[in-house]
């Protein structure tokens, strides 16, 4: 019988629904091994293989935040499916590495939609049932058709009273949260709620929409409100 070695492989990419993408990495990673060596990378010894990806700004990169709380940051965009498979990997991280933290949902409404809109705010409203933490809701949709059918959800009208409550509310407990900030878009800038409550300044940078087009329209936007 052929002796079969096996690997170890670790990665900070988080959900089942990126194993493709060290699949990928993988191959890459044995193609050039026998491109420059004449064999396969996998059998000259390395037991543990790591592979860390740099994230794009604002894809469920993770930060630290006051009062020794954890921010998750997916504020770049919302759709229906992306906003399901970032709570479930939410979820995941915060049952795996932060049990002993509870949660924050921060969540915006998504946008396109069309005739669609009423549906899957609805539905976003039976997939986070399982939350029995906070949750916390901005813009015009998520009132109109997810807060009354979760009255336990709070509901901002824009994300600068969201971080002004969040800023307040996370200086004034003794608990730690895990946050989830998913989905963003024009005129509703959640990474923004985000940005108030970092604890390094140094982290802004890695945030989405901080160049200096969208630093004016938001101060604009903001100023308006």
């Amino acid at each position: 019988m052929e002796n079969k070695k096996t690997n170890q492989v670790t990665s900070n990419l988080v959900g089942e629904e990126n194993i493709w993408y060290i699949w990928i990495w993988l191959f890459i990673l044995d193609s050039l091994f026998k491109t420059y060596y004449k064999k396969t990378y996998f059998t000259k010894g390395a037991d543990k293989i790591t592979l860390n990806f740099t994230l794009q700004y604002s894809r469920f990169s993770m930060f630290e935040v006051i009062w020794d709380s954890i921010a998750i940051d997916s504020s770049y965009n919302a759709a229906p499916e992306s906003m399901k498979k970032v709570i479930d990997n939410f979820l995941l991280t915060s049952n795996n590495v932060f049990p002993d933290y509870e949660v924050i949902l921060c969540l915006w409404e998504m946008r396109e939609l069309g005739d669609y809109t009423k549906d899957e705010h609805e539905k976003l409203v039976e997939y986070t049932r399982k939350i029995t933490d906070k949750i916390f809701i901005v813009w015009n949709s998520m009132k109109e058709y997810f807060l009354p059918k979760n009255g336990n959800a709070k509901y901002f009208k824009n994300s600068k009273l969201l971080w002004t409550y969040l800023k307040d509310f996370l200086q004034n407990t003794d608990k730690k949260y895990l946050i989830l900030f998913k989905g963003s878009q024009n005129t509703i800038f959640m990474e923004e709620a985000l940005k108030q409550i970092l604890k390094h300044k140094s982290d802004e940078t890695n945030i989405c929409r901080q160049e200096k087009f969208w630093l004016e329209k938001k101060n604009t936007f903001f100023n308006e409100k």
